[in-house]
């Protein structure tokens, strides 16, 4: 058994053990939330004096912001304003055929409906951890920012299939990519050659990895305002959500009917309470949220026993295992839902550096009640695909941590402390028949 094998089996043990006492009545005691300072959090209190009229990004005050999020100079090539209101990142190996068919296919038709009319900035970071991959890159710098995606477009002109090739094939059809955007071929070897140039730039990769929280090494990984989108099959979705970026859909109806408790709905609480907030969660995102950082916060748990106050969770995904992780958890049994998602994030330092976190989310749900056989239904994953598209398109929601409350949207991480205020500001809001 090789060492990464050993590492999850070790791992799945562990929570077997954690498990089993669960099931014998031993509870696990919530820790005290741990106010953790987010790497970055953009604000109306800027910096600069314009800050008022170009708020940074347009977030909503207080978003958490992934630094790795954060336009830069180096590994770099984007065009558009970094005050768009839509922020699209884009990762990928050079090399990898989704990489070459969306920087040929998609980049320069997105360039012009979406950034040069201000609606969305993007930028796209090199993969630098195979030779063509860093190859590429270390041409990349040498072109510039502005050049750099050109120079990739003309490659695959060149040689659409450049990336197949041996090594040295394959830079020379990198050679010429950058003799057709303006390089001197003395000038591209030299950088071939720079070692300083191909370090920087695995460097920089290196700093993105730690910081995001999923990766999907096979394809594209692309992040807008933070929301995760793995793949090019998304590509689609996220052009869908730089448009609802440009969009006021704060307010999408006190009676909108897909505001209404549906049968499929994780509900704790009474339903017929008079506050109804429905949450578009992701059982692997809980770390990043308020009412779950340490467990179910008890503050969440003290309005519902009220009986005044119901929480309704909603799944959404962004393919890839938060995808996986929410078929799991529709599999688990309404009555123990909650108390799933409760065990997950008081122990979520058994699962979410994995590349694979679904391998411990799945025979977790198995203990609270789930049947292995609903992993592989396809029933099940349409539901859980469906729900999130409808989400996306008739309610505007664009990433995990979005809440409705009689139709009105917060949007990103609802703090507990201002959930009062939420509510309040809300039912003054529809009495006065706004």
């Amino acid at each position: 058994m090789d060492m990464n094998r050993l590492i999850k089996f070790s791992v799945f043990c562990t929570t077997c053990f954690m498990l089993s006492s669960v099931l014998s009545g031993a509870g696990h005691a919530a820790q005290e939330a741990k106010g953790r300072k987010p790497n970055a959090v953009l604000s109306d209190e800027a910096e600069d004096a314009d800050s008022n009229k170009r708020r940074m990004f347009n977030f909503t005050s207080g978003t958490t912001f992934n630094m790795a999020l954060i336009p830069r100079q180096v590994g770099e090539y984007a065009a558009g304003d970094i005050y768009a209101p839509a922020q699209v990142y884009i990762w990928a190996d050079p090399s990898e055929p989704d990489a070459i068919t969306f920087l040929s296919s998609h980049w320069d038709p997105f360039v012009r409906k979406y950034v040069d009319t201000g609606m969305a900035r993007i930028a796209f970071r090199p993969i630098t951890l195979t030779p063509k991959a860093t190859a590429a890159a270390a041409i990349m710098s040498c072109v510039g920012p502005s050049a750099g995606v050109a120079f990739l477009q003309q490659t695959a002109k060149l040689d659409p299939i450049w990336a197949t090739r041996r090594y040295p094939e394959a830079v020379q059809a990198l050679v010429k990519g950058a003799i057709a955007v303006g390089l001197e071929e003395r000038d591209v070897y030299a950088c071939l050659n720079n070692g300083d140039i191909s370090l920087n730039n695995v460097r920089v990769f290196a700093k993105d990895v730690r910081r995001i929280n999923y990766w999907n090494k096979e394809g594209i990984n692309i992040y807008v305002n933070g929301g995760w989108w793995p793949g090019l099959e998304h590509w689609a979705l996220v052009k869908k959500q730089v448009e609802l970026e440009n969009k006021d859909t704060q307010d999408v109806g006190e009676n909108n009917p897909l505001l209404t408790i549906q049968p499929e709905d994780r509900v704790f609480g009474d339903p017929n309470a008079r506050v109804k907030l429905f949450d578009y969660g992701n059982v692997i995102r809980v770390q990043h949220r308020s009412f779950f950082r340490e467990g179910f916060d008890s503050r969440l748990r003290s309005y519902i026993a009220t009986g005044e106050f119901a929480y309704i969770y909603r799944p959404f995904h962004f393919g890839g295992e938060t995808r996986r992780a929410e078929i799991a958890g529709a599999c688990v049994p309404q009555a123990r839902f909650f108390d799933f998602l409760d065990y997950i994030s008081q122990n979520k330092h058994f699962w979410r550096d994995l590349e694979e976190p679904g391998e411990i989310i799945e025979p977790i749900a198995l203990v609270y009640g789930a049947k292995k056989s609903c992993f592989k239904d396809p029933d099940v994953a349409k539901k859980i695909d469906s729900a999130r598209d409808e989400a996306i398109e008739k309610l505007g929601v664009i990433r995990v941590s979005t809440y409705f409350y009689k139709g009105i949207r917060y949007y990103g991480d609802l703090p507990l402390d201002l959930l009062p205020e939420f509510i309040k500001n809300v039912d003054q809001k529809r009495s006065e028949g706004k």
